[in-house]
């Protein structure tokens, strides 16, 4: 089993033509050859305290914040954003105007307020969309309110938006492009900076808090690695993710997407379900993974299982055989918001809650354990 954990190591990092050919991850690790393994190793205390440096130098004194993003863009701060109860701090993810309105309702001052943009393409529709709505409210003021995150090839692309010489920061602390979105937490600015962010600008206290992290990881990856090779043989990849009740709630999306993107779609008879419970509960269904870290504050505890989960995909993801790093049908849905026109917006269907009822109804099938709706504004 060890072996496994030599593999992944040794393709985290390279360039995938570097690989070995008989290392698995070769074949698994890479979307269309780009490198998507720079989560495998914790960055050096030094990377993170310089990143985060930068940003407090583009940030200043101000004291009020909003994340703007989508999927895994957003759901890493989201979920550390949950857990601290500040009110001072929020995350944007909906084109709903009244979660636009609600946002700038809870603003003491939105000029004295960061606005950060997170997309790793720099192109990304809805992050535009929103981030455009407060360049506009902000007016002449609006270059001295913005920190977007990015990957560094793509600084070019948000010139090209209509960004120019707006302050922007790569995404990855060593400035590279090799994380996925749903891979970016606990590693990255988008889980970092919040974290640094409701630790009321204490970089001594982050030190802290990712020394007791990286102490743990040993113990997390080998955990990891047992358990998704006891789950192996199971025709379903149905999990329940064990999370403390503080923190049920804030991993909920984060989690579904990591499983859901990762291992969902991409093997033929391999269903992939995904819940996130505060419990331990026996299920026929669903199989418990959990990570319990004895020491370190909830904040450790959050770092450890999300890389803990990132690790068991990776592992479950060798054993069967799947490449679990790139997200096709997420791209073509990324292809169709891009060249989406305002009048085909409006074609959309418009249905109420009965029709909407009477028409779930003709999906339900006897056999059916349960039903899942995506509501998407």
């Amino acid at each position: 089993m060890e072996k496994i954990v030599e593999y992944l190591l040794a393709a985290a990092g390279k360039d995938r033509s570097k690989v070995d050919p008989c290392n698995p991850f070769r074949n698994i690790g890479f979307d269309d050859g780009k490198e998507r393994l720079g989560w495998v190793n914790a960055p050096s205390w030094d990377k993170v305290k310089q990143a985060l440096s930068a940003c407090l130098n583009i940030i200043g004194k101000r004291k009020e914040f909003v994340f703007i993003g989508m999927g895994g863009s957003i759901n890493g701060a989201k979920t550390v954003v949950s857990l601290s109860g500040k009110t001072n701090i929020h995350c944007l993810d909906s084109l709903d105007p009244a979660a636009f309105d609600n946002v700038v309702a809870g603003l003491a001052s939105l000029k004295k307020t960061v606005i950060i943009p997170i997309s790793k393409s720099g192109t990304t529709k809805e992050t535009q969309l929103l981030a455009g709505l407060f360049k506009t409210a902000l007016g002449s003021d609006a270059r001295s309110c913005f920190l977007w995150l990015t990957d560094p090839d793509s600084f070019s692309k948000l010139d090209a938006q209509g960004w120019s010489k707006f302050p922007r920061l790569p995404i990855q602390v060593d400035k590279k492009n090799d994380i996925g979105g749903r891979f970016s937490s606990p590693h990255t600015l988008i889980f970092l900076l919040p974290l640094l962010l409701i630790l009321d600008k204490r970089l001594n206290r982050l030190k802290e808090i990712y020394g007791q992290y990286c102490v743990i990881r040993g113990k997390m990856v080998k955990t990891a690695l047992a358990d998704a090779g006891e789950n192996r043989s199971y025709s379903r990849a149905y999990f329940s993710v064990f999370a403390p009740a503080w923190g049920t709630d804030g991993l909920r999306t984060w989690a579904t997407q990591l499983f859901q993107e990762s291992l969902g779609s991409k093997k033929r008879n391999l269903a992939v379900k995904t819940l996130v419970v505060n419990r331990n509960k026996k299920d026929d269904l669903f199989h418990l993974l959990a990570f319990r870290a004895k020491t370190g504050s909830p904040l450790v505890k959050l770092m450890s299982i999300m890389a803990y989960l990132q690790y068991f995909v990776a592992f479950y993801a060798y054993f069967r055989k799947i490449n679990f790093v790139n997200q096709p049908s997420v791209e073509k849905y990324k292809d169709t918001m891009r060249n989406l026109s305002l009048n085909e917006l409006k074609k959309i269907e418009s249905i109420g809650e009965k029709g909407l009822i009477a028409r779930l109804k003709t999906k339900v099938k006897a056999n059916h354990k349960f039903i899942e709706i995506v509501l998407y504004f």
